[in-house]
């Protein structure tokens, strides 16, 4: 991460057979390390305000943690929560939406971002106490739920039939404000919005240290979005 106005020096290796390195020495308001969701929606944010960024990763973009999480969006407090991260996860829930709908105007690509709530299941007593704690959470943090009779979710998830016959005590909540996104989908969105930009994407590019003279930044703490 570089201050404005500062100059940066990257180290990319272009020839993995040769151990090639390559200097270049650029000017960016802002340098991200690590490409997956974080470090594109920081570089799509900040570049959409006039900044000049750059994004490296030291492997290809999208292909870490953003590439392989499942895209569930939990619900998040319709209270003022005390928690700084309570607090950041509440705003983000809010947001998603504008965010999503934002990146598809400007790529045309759907992210796939929807409201589709979320289906809590406890067959266990095990679950069953976990599930417990989580509906005192919800209740804290304003978060709506409710409880599915085994009716109810054979109506609409036909599948838990198996379920229900072999563990009849299974219990099932539903949360209408869980969301997803479709991980691909919403990387390709970022990658594109940012191009659209100017964004320098380095790919295969790692920042070997942070070394303050004057004005020159080289990398040796990384600041890692992954």
């Amino acid at each position: 991460l570089a201050l404005p106005g500062a100059v940066v020096v990257v180290a990319a290796r272009l020839s993995v057979a040769c151990g090639t390195i390559v200097v270049m020495k650029r000017a960016y308001d802002l340098v991200v390390c690590g490409g997956g969701v974080i470090g594109l929606s920081l570089a799509f944010e900040v570049a959409s305000r006039g900044w000049k960024v750059a994004v490296l990763d030291s492997s290809e973009f999208g292909k870490g943690a953003s590439w392989a999480c499942a895209g569930i969006l939990p619900a998040g407090a319709t209270v003022n929560p005390t928690d700084p991260l309570e607090q950041l996860r509440s705003l983000s829930h809010r947001l998603h939406g504008d965010w999503a709908l934002r990146l598809r105007e400007r790529t045309g690509i759907d992210t796939e971002y929807r409201r589709c709530g979320g289906l809590y299941i406890a067959a266990t007593p095990a679950e069953r106490a976990t599930l417990a704690a989580n509906r005192l959470w919800w209740s804290e943090l304003g978060i709506a739920s409710e409880l599915w009779s085994e009716r109810e979710a054979l109506r609409r998830m036909p599948g838990l039939g198996k379920l229900i016959d072999r563990e009849p005590e299974v219990e099932f909540w539903f949360v209408p404000d869980d969301c997803r996104v479709r991980n691909p989908r919403q990387l390709a969105a970022l990658i594109s919005a940012c191009r659209s930009l100017h964004v320098d994407l380095l790919e295969h590019t790692r920042a070997v240290g942070f070394v303050i003279d004057g004005n020159i930044y080289y990398a040796h703490q990384v600041l890692n979005t992954n």
